[in-house]
């Protein structure tokens, strides 16, 4: 009883050690990743070339402006005007209305 118990510990151990290598790797490459996104956004940047989704360059920047209703930060061009107040969407404008 005893060496069937000494083995499944000793599987177990070793299917824990697999599992955390492949998470270390995955991490890993994560990583190198974003580092190779944040590498290429910077010399987008640089170069004048439009931004990867369509929107501003970094460089360029864009004002952020708080929602009157819940006071979450938001672009300016994403934000919904009335009544000389910004709003982060249509739902809160029409609740800030009553």
């Amino acid at each position: 009883m005893g060496k069937l118990l000494s083995w499944i510990v000793v599987i177990a151990l070793v299917y824990a050690g697999m599992r955390l290598f492949v998470l270390f790797q995955r991490k890993s490459q994560a990583a190198a990743l974003a580092r190779e996104r944040r590498a290429q956004a910077e010399a987008a940047g640089r170069s004048g070339a439009p931004h990867p989704r369509g929107g501003k360059t970094p460089a360029e920047g864009e004002k952020m402006l708080a929602c009157a209703h819940c006071g979450a930060w938001s672009p300016a061009s994403d934000m919904v005007a009335a009544r000389g107040r910004h709003y982060c969407g249509v739902e809160h404008r029409d609740a800030d209305a009553t």
